[in-house]
């Protein structure tokens, strides 16, 4: 079974999105009619979005950005 991040990325990106509005349920009972909101962990989630983004670039063939750069090394002469 291949997992389609693009579909994956997308439906992270409308979770995001919807949690980041104030617009996203996480629980939803109709037996007593139980709504709940959660506080999500935005920034686990914009993670896994990022790594779903990339993994579906790579599966499209496309090289993906660099989000992170390191830091050059670089001594004063004394």
């Amino acid at each position: 079974m291949m997992i389609d991040w693009c579909e994956k990325a997308n439906k992270l990106r409308e979770r995001y999105e919807a949690l980041r509005d104030g617009e996203g349920l996480s629980e939803a009972r109709f037996g007593e009619d139980n709504v709940k909101y959660t506080k999500a962990d935005m920034g686990l989630l914009l993670a896994d979005l990022r790594e779903a983004e990339r993994l579906c670039a790579e599966q499209q063939g496309v090289r993906p950005r660099r989000r992170r750069y390191a830091a050059t090394g670089r001594m004063r002469p004394y």
